[in-house]
């Protein structure tokens, strides 16, 4: 059976609330230790060896012009925490770069290896599906028109070919894609009612492992930036998607 689901994720502030009540002596600091204590390994990934010195040095160009010591900034800070922390890995690194509309269009497969990779790995979203199989592999065709196709699979069935993405796309259409700038895609939906979505898509340049996978020249990484309730730009999902043959 192919079908799609998505998952809103509750994320709470309450803290940063509080902070900003009572600031610390270094506010950078606080949203630090504050967002890493609560959700490390959920929606965030700290890289392997870092210390707050080298992680304080990875905000400083996200953080250019913002007063990080006056509790008025403790939003921004959030957001360049999230936007540069999220799970499995960081995009800001050398083989990565944005994507453009040429670079989206086609058929990729989100592969069964990478699957263990789609949430942070303490998210609650690993338990948001009681009672159902665990997804096997997910089929995106990024269409020509703007047309956008997703082909989530679990169980035995097989992962879809480029075959079973056009018999899906003879289907009436419920999805669209639009490029907001490089690297940023819009998703619109006809069948819910003022859907908001937003991903972040990067192409792999050069080749690379991660946690004993290979991300090869020409594969797509997506971090899911946008929904409703998330204006912090967490990455709540994530895909690896390589070219279908």
């Amino acid at each position: 059976m192919l079908y799609r689901i998505y998952i809103a994720i509750a994320l709470s502030f309450t803290s940063l609330i509080s902070m900003a009540q009572q600031p610390p002596l270094d506010v950078e600091d606080g949203v630090l230790t504050d967002l890493f204590s609560r959700q490390r390994a959920q929606v965030l990934c700290m890289p392997e060896g870092a210390s707050r010195e080298s992680v304080r040095a990875s905000l400083k160009d996200r953080l250019i012009g913002v007063n990080t010591n006056d509790s008025a900034s403790i939003n921004a800070i959030a957001t360049a925490i999230y936007t540069t922390f999220p799970c499995p890995f960081s995009p800001d690194r050398a083989e990565l770069r944005p994507a453009t509309a040429n670079d989206l269009r086609g058929n990729w497969l989100f592969p069964p290896e990478s699957q263990r990779f789609r949430y942070g790995p303490k998210s609650p979203s690993w338990q948001s599906r009681p009672g159902m199989p665990p997804i096997k592999c997910e089929g995106v065709s990024y269409g020509e028109n703007g047309e956008l196709l997703v082909a989530e699979v679990s169980g035995a069935l097989p992962c879809p070919t480029v075959k079973d993405m056009k018999a899906i796309g003879a289907m009436p259409k419920v999805e669209s894609w639009a490029l907001l700038r490089d690297g940023r895609v819009r998703v619109d939906r006809t069948d819910i009612s003022n859907h908001i979505e937003e991903w972040d898509v990067f192409v792999v340049e050069a080749p690379f492992y991660f946690a004993q996978t290979k991300f090869a020249a020409g594969d797509l990484v997506a971090y899911l930036r946008r929904g409703k309730g998330n204006d912090f730009n967490v990455a709540t999902m994530f895909r690896h998607l390589q070219r279908m043959p």
